[in-house]
């Protein structure tokens, strides 16, 4: 959601029609700390929160407004502007994902964003690899990290189908090489497309080497 203006002048503006377009709902600003102030050319920021609270101030009855973030910016936001702390006097800490919940969003993200499956065994194995290895991404970025992950892994695995295109394409009906940028893929690289439907249950598709797990998966 963008507050700023572009000139001198609109940023008082695009912010009232901003709420205005939100009266009698919710206004959903995700990674608020983007509006402090910068130490120069910050001046649109500090137009963006004076009008923001201004309108929350004038419509108090007819308006919620959730602020999200990372916690250590958030607070820092929250000392930018001496109003910000008295309009939003309620904070709500959401914990982090776990290795496991993690583990199932990386799963659900490939099928559902690239219509790919983990083979058996291995959402419960990155479980354990991001726990003892990545605990630091993890409270960095965690869901994000998860996505990250399987971004990485689904350009290995269209790596990996260009050596052997012949024996793992032939099953699958949908493409995932268009979904990345040309400079993702090489030429030799076939376009697989594969509907979660067409994929058969019993062939893998994300392998743990995809991963990074060299040693595998251990099902047992």
């Amino acid at each position: 959601l963008d507050l700023i203006g572009k000139y001198v002048g609109s940023t008082g503006p695009k912010v009232k029609n901003i709420v205005a377009s939100a009266l009698g709902g919710m206004l959903f600003i995700d990674e608020a700390y983007a509006l402090i102030p910068k130490k120069s050319g910050g001046g649109f920021n500090a137009e963006a929160i004076r009008m923001l609270l201004t309108e929350i101030e004038n419509n108090r009855e007819s308006l919620l407004v959730v602020l999200a973030g990372y916690e250590k910016q958030m607070e820092e936001f929250l000392m930018s502007d001496p109003g910000l702390r008295s309009r939003f006097p309620h904070t709500l800490k959401l914990p982090n994902y776990s290795p496991s919940q993690l583990a199932a969003i990386a799963a659900s993200t490939a099928q559902n964003k690239f219509g790919l499956q983990l083979e058996p065994g291995l959402q419960a194995q990155l479980a354990k690899e991001w726990a003892a290895k990545h605990n630091f991404m993890l409270d960095k970025y965690n869901a994000r990290f998860a996505v990250q992950q399987v971004e990485i892994a689904t350009e290995k695995y269209i790596e990996r189908l260009g050596e052997s295109a012949a024996i793992e394409t032939k099953d699958f009906n949908v493409s995932v090489a268009a979904r990345f940028k040309s400079d993702h893929t090489r030429a030799d690289v076939p376009t697989i497309s594969a509907a979660p439907a067409a994929v058969n249950p019993g062939k893998p598709v994300l392998l743990g080497r995809d991963f990074g797990l060299e040693d595998g998966v251990d099902v047992g």
